[in-house]
């Protein structure tokens, strides 16, 4: 199923997309910094439909439920949640948003994604697994990270403050 958005990134937006293809190819593990109100929600949702289109998976990890909300709706994704049951299949082209406190009490969720790397497209490579975390600055996401061991990341923040946000350079190695 190809999925389609209902709207266009703005020429700045689709900038920040390049630069941050070119330094998750390079560094794997990125985080894309833009100032409050600069559309970082449909930025990292067009990057994580693009994945889907291509027969990845997409997780977005939120913290919050107004964000988690915000991210369901605007992902059109699967929503992992505390109404969840414990189990879900995670499919190839699946997009997902899940509550970090959630996912974390489900590891039969969270180890399909780590057994992604494991399964093959109809290409015969990996399955391409993104994580997208969103307010990545929060260290609250550390004990999930910790967990999903497969997958390119990507966190998005206002405010990557690595005096304050210690965990950064250790799930993170650049920054766009």
């Amino acid at each position: 199923m190809i999925r389609t958005l209902d709207y266009t990134l703005y020429d700045y937006q689709q900038q920040f997309v390049r630069e941050l293809a070119i330094s998750t190819k390079q560094h794997t593990h990125t985080i894309g910094q833009s100032p409050g109100g600069t559309g970082k929600t449909k930025t990292f949702v067009y990057i994580g439909t693009q994945v889907c289109n291509k027969g990845g998976v997409t997780l977005i990890l939120t913290e919050r439920k107004n964000v988690f909300n915000q991210n369901l709706d605007e992902a059109k994704a699967v929503g992992i949640n505390d109404k969840t049951p414990k189990y879900i299949p995670i499919v190839p082209g699946g997009f997902y948003v899940a509550m970090t406190q959630t996912l974390e009490r489900r590891p039969a969720i969270y180890e399909q994604f780590n057994n992604l790397a494991n399964q093959l497209d109809e290409n015969g490579k990996p399955i391409n697994f993104q994580i997208i975390i969103d307010e990545c600055h929060s260290g609250r996401y550390s004990n999930m990270l910790n967990k999903l061991t497969n997958g390119r990341r990507l966190g998005f923040t206002a405010t990557p403050d690595f005096k304050q946000a210690k965990h950064l350079p250790l799930f993170y190695n650049d920054c766009v």
